[in-house]
Order: C-alpha cells, then sequence, then structure tokens
C-alpha cells in the first residue's frame, strides 16, 4: 500500500484564516488524510506561512505595522484557527535558516544546470514608494477577464500576467496616475515554451480528471505561446537569488513555494519517524486561482528539477475549489467582509461547521455562505435526525453481532465514491451522509432488527468520520463500536447478498 503526501498551497501570513480559506483546500485536503487513514493508509501532511509574499508586505503598510511582525503574529493565529477546526496538518511550518538554506540550494543546483535564462526586460518602478512593481505591489485590470487584479496572476480568470500588460496599471497603496517609470533590469525566468510538449503530455496522461474551470484554463494556456516564469524578480523582501551577479534579485515566492513543499514534506516525515518517501503518492490542494503556478510553473519546474537529478515529485492528483463567497460576493478582508473562522467556530461545533463546509462547498462551482443557510441546513440535515438517533440507537440492545446489509453495503461504496481522489465530491458526500440519516430514521419508524440499524449506523458513522470526526464517533459507539472507527474490509461487504 503506497503512502500519499499532502499538500495545500501555504496561506500569507497578513492574517487570520477566514471562513473562505477555511472551506478550500485545507478543509479538502484534511477530509482526504481522515479518509485515507480510515481506509489503512499512511498519510504524510505538510503545510507553511508564504512569509517572503509581497502581500505581507502591502498589508503591513495598509495596517502600519511591522512585516516580519506581521507574519509571526499571523502565522500563530492560522495555526489556532486550523486547530479549532480540526484540520490537522503534521506540520505548519515557519521558514527559517534550514528552510532558506534548503531553496537556495535547490534553485543553484538548477541554475549550475542551466535551466534558468537570464533576460533584460523593462519593469514598471513606483517612484513615490520606491521599489519595482509586480504581484501585490502592481494594481489594474487584468487584460484577458477585465476583473480588477494585481500583477503576475488573476484571481478571477487563473490567467497569468506581466505587471507591464495590466490595463490602467498603477501603484499599490497608490492611485491612477501617479508616476511610474520604466527601468532594465536582469531577471531570470524558466522558459515554459521549452515545456510544452512534456507539460502537455503529463497533464494529459497524469491528471485526467480535472473540474471544469480548470479545464478551460488549461484548454485557454494552450492555445498560445506559453509565457516565460519569472525565476527572480527584483525586491528586498524575499529570499536573496542563489546565482551569481543577482544582487538586488530575489526569488519569486511562486517558484519558492515548489521546493518548499518537498522541505517540509521532509520535515513532516521526520516528525514521524519516516523517511520522505520517494515512490508516494503526492496529491496537491489548491484554490483555482493558483492554477497555472501548480499545473504549469510548478510541473515545468519539477520536471527540469527531475532532469538535473534534483529533488522533485510530479503530483498523482491536483484537487481545485472555486470561491467561496460570503452573502453573494467575495470574501474581502481590506473590505471588511468577512467571517472570521475562529470567531464562527466560537459560536458552533467544529464537527457542525466542518458538515456545512462539505455540504456548501465550493469544489466544483462557485458557492455562497450566509448564517441563516448554515442555520436552516444544519437543524434540518444534521442537529434534528442525530437527536431522533440517539433516543432511537438508546432504547434498543445492541447485539453481539453486527452483519452488513445492503443498505450499509450501498452507503460504504457511496462513501467510496464521493471520497476518492480522481473524483472526490465533498457536497455528494455531506448529502450521502443526510440520506444515510433519513435511511435509519425510516428503518426506525419500521420496526427493523436492532443488527440492520446498527449496521445503518455505523456504515454512517463511518462516512461521517472524515467531514465531523466527533459526531461520527459518538454514532460509532452508539451502535456498538468498539475502538476507533474502522472501514470494513471488502471481504466482508461482498458476503452481503
Amino acid at each position: 500500500m503506497r503512502d500519499t503526501l499532502i499538500i495545500a498551497p501555504p496561506p500569507t501570513p497578513n492574517g487570520d484564516l477566514h471562513v473562505g480559506h477555511l472551506c478550500g483546500p485545507y478543509f479538502g485536503a484534511d477530509v482526504f488524510r481522515r479518509y485515507l487513514t480510515l481506509r489503512g493508509h499512511t498519510c504524510i501532511t505538510a503545510l507553511s506561512v508564504d512569509v517572503n509574499q509581497s502581500y505581507v508586505v502591502t498589508t503591513a503598510e495598509r495596517l502600519g505595522k511591522d512585516p516580519g511582525a506581521l507574519a509571526v503574529k499571523s502565522h500563530q493565529e492560522v495555526s489556532e484557527t486550523l486547530d479549532m477546526a480540526d484540520i490537522d496538518f503534521d506540520i505548519v511550518g515557519f521558514p527559517d535558516r534550514a528552510y532558506t538554506a534548503y531553496i537556495s540550494d535547490w534553485f543553484a543546483a538548477l541554475y549550475e544546470r542551466n535551466i534558468f535564462q537570464r533576460q533584460t526586460r523593462p519593469y514598471p518602478y513606483d517612484v513615490v514608494r520606491k521599489r519595482f512593481m509586480f504581484e501585490s505591489y502592481a494594481s489594474g485590470t487584468c487584460p484577458v477577464c477585465l476583473s480588477g487584479t494585481n500583477g503576475n496572476i488573476c484571481e478571477a480568470c487563473g490567467h497569468p500576467n506581466d505587471a507591464r500588460d495590466l490595463l490602467g496599471l498603477y501603484p499599490t497603496g497608490g492611485a491612477p496616475g501617479d508616476p511610474i517609470e520604466m527601468r532594465p533590469v536582469e531577471q531570470y525566468v524558466l522558459s515554459l515554451e521549452d515545456w510544452r510538449e512534456p507539460l502537455r503530455d503529463y497533464l494529459d496522461t497524469a491528471i485526467p480528471e480535472r473540474r471544469p474551470s480548470l479545464q478551460r484554463l488549461i484548454d485557454e494556456l494552450f492555445a498560445r505561446r506559453l509565457p516565460d516564469f519569472p525565476i527572480t524578480f527584483p525586491s528586498q523582501w524575499g529570499i536573496p537569488a542563489p546565482f551569481p551577479n543577482a544582487d538586488g534579485l530575489v526569488l519569486n515566492v511562486w517558484a519558492e513555494i515548489l521546493p518548499g513543499h518537498y522541505h517540509w514534506l521532509e520535515q513532516a516525515a521526520s516528525s514521524k519517524n519516516m523517511t520522505f518517501p520517494t515512490d508516494a503518492d503526492y496529491v496537491q490542494y489548491l484554490g483555482f486561482d493558483n492554477s497555472f503556478f501548480y499545473l504549469i510553473a510548478h510541473v515545468a519546474l519539477a520536471m527540469a528539477a527531475k532532469k538535473c537529478g534534483v529533488r522533485s515529485v510530479l503530483p498523482a492528483a491536483i484537487v481545485t475549489n472555486e470561491f467561496y463567497q460570503l452573502d453573494n460576493f467575495k470574501f474581502s478582508t481590506s473590505q471588511g467582509h468577512l467571517i472570521w473562522g475562529r470567531d464562527l467556530l466560537a459560536e458552533i461545533s467544529a464537527d457542525e461547521a466542518r458538515f456545512y463546509f462539505a455540504w456548501s462547498n465550493p469544489d466544483y462551482s462557485q458557492a455562497n455562505f450566509t448564517m441563516e443557510d448554515m442555520e436552516r441546513v444544519l437543524n434540518r440535515k444534521l442537529r434534528a435526525p442525530l437527536k431522533t438517533i440517539r433516543a432511537g440507537l438508546q432504547a434498543v440492545t445492541v447485539p453481539a453481532q453486527v452483519q452488513d446489509t445492503v443498505w450499509s453495503t450501498a452507503l460504504y461504496s457511496r462513501f467510496e465514491s464521493v471520497y476518492d481522489i480522481g473524483r472526490q465530491n465533498l457536497r455528494a458526500a455531506a448529502q450521502t451522509v443526510a440520506n444515510g440519516l433519513s435511511i435509519l430514521i425510516r428503518q426506525m419508524d419500521a420496526g427493523a432488527a436492532p443488527s440492520e440499524l446498527c449496521a445503518s449506523a455505523r456504515a454512517i458513522a463511518v462516512g461521517l468520520a472524515p467531514l465531523s470526526p466527533g459526531l461520527a464517533a459518538e454514532l460509532w459507539q452508539l451502535s456498538g463500536g468498539v475502538g476507533r472507527i474502522t472501514w470494513p474490509q471488502s471481504e466482508q461487504l461482498s458476503q452481503v447478498a
């Protein structure tokens, strides 16, 4: 049985996690980890925070804080909020000297093998704030979808951009019309076009299961020349580029993230007294807005590293999610349009929050969160059914032997389908739990035998465990389950007529 490595994008440590963050790749990755653990697989999971991201700087400027202190505080808050949500990673790392050395050595090894190209190109320069404009330092309108965006990636359509190409470009923190100068800069890039055919072959064979928005983005990207991917940016915030004659250049944080994942997975494996399993299945969770980086830029970088004999792992599966909105508008920290994760989790249990995160999940399409809908769903689909079932199970004598039935077997089959990595569907998982609870109540009303009731209850508990582990454990115990929740062996289910 192969080990599984599970990774999610590092949150930017410029604040705590709001509900939109929680419901995305962090929750999805945790659900998958719990499912695999139920099935007897060994998982290594890792997360870190994105300290070298330019958004740390611009947020600190807006708040009047020191960016380093903001990052430290945010890392602590992120870790606490994940813990409150029962979202568990083996490590939630904060970049340190060992991390920086690992990243520098990784890129230096690729540089020595002539993987990168050096270019001289004009860069927009913010005269007022005295910095070059890229990522969060640049603001304007996306030339593809015409949404407001920052530099290098558009969150709305997923297309990469060059800050020079933004319509109505202006410096972040300033206003349209602020002075901008074009200044020549030496930069290192990876030519993605050179990797077009290997990328296309890999995506077609290794990642055949793609969600609709992701498929559209891939088709649009490959319809034209793939862009050069910046390995460095002219800045003072970040890891200095470990190349000769690279003064004033730092590593692009989106390039840094790839070997950063490897570093934190190594640390996570070490914490479990394991070595990094090179033959493991590598599963990447991410928000759709980061798709270009993970599916194109990172895969090309990993292929280049593999060619050079440098540590690299290609994903066996990539799972994206769409945006989770609040009252039909995007969560926005800067505009105060949000619900902090810790505030929600102070009002309701993690189990209930997780069930609703699954029920309303933006896994295949954009979804909307409202407090009213959450209360309505929880009352009708979880709280009331569980209250009835608790009373019903407490009134029966649990038999010494509980045999699976056609009902419990059907539930196991459906749960296996909706949790499988190739077609994971968290909405369908929550709906299956709700269907199972309704079935069990009907069985109780019809006077079904205790063995049949307990078989259904245990199947529901197993399927609920990746979503709401506390409620699942309670249901497992009420139905006579002993010890930890376990998924039945396939031979047990095959014996059911």
